[in-house]
């Protein structure tokens, strides 16, 4: 037996053993894309990144920036949280459609004027178990990118925001509300990194 454990999911390295594994997995589902483009040259020309920073993802020598990410996601047409954490199926259109609901537009005008608070799912809706549990890795893989940590509460709080974002937008709405959770996250990591500095 080696010296090394895994952590369990209560354990302080538990989100960064996560993250580590997402992030392992990474060069691997960048391969895959390159055999399904073509080349390396041919999802650099796509995206618009250089063929050298796409063969350093494929090898495992650099990490792939949050909005390299969401940009190969809406170019190549696969799922966000496929790319970055493995999670669920390759391409968005292969996710099982949620019925929809009509929202009144009150509601979509205030969310609209404040994108960064979301509605919570109504109880009687239920909790989507799988939703959760593949925004909890999503959420340890970003923390564990952008390196840092948050205490519990912060964790939550974020948690359940990722939760709503990707149960409640789809396309280009869940991107661009990604690209704002993102933001929120780096700052709240930045402040906690002076924290404890």
């Amino acid at each position: 037996m080696t010296g090394r454990h895994a952590a369990s999911p209560g354990e302080p390295g538990a989100a960064h053993a996560d993250a580590a594994d997402a992030a392992r997995g990474l060069p691997e589902r960048i391969r895959r894309l390159i055999k399904l483009e073509g080349s390396a040259a041919a999802i650099a020309d796509r995206c618009g990144f250089s063929a050298g920073a796409v063969r350093n993802w494929r090898d495992g020598h650099s990490d792939i920036s949050r909005e390299r990410c969401i940009t190969m996601a809406r170019t190549l047409g696969v799922s966000l949280l496929w790319l970055v954490a493995g999670e669920g199926p390759m391409h968005a259109a292969d996710e099982p459609s949620r019925p929809v609901r009509l929202v009144p537009t009150a509601t979509v005008e205030r969310v609209a004027s404040a994108p960064e608070s979301l509605p919570s799912p109504s109880p009687a809706a239920g909790l989507d178990p799988q939703l959760l549990a593949g925004s909890l890795r999503l959420l340890q893989s970003y923390i564990g990118l952008l390196g840092g940590s948050l205490d519990q509460s912060a964790r939550a709080d974020l948690l359940a925001e990722l939760y709503g974002v990707l149960g409640h937008s789809q396309g280009a709405e869940q991107i661009d509300r990604l690209m704002t959770f993102h933001n929120k996250l780096n700052v709240k990591l930045r402040n906690n990194r002076g924290l404890i500095a």
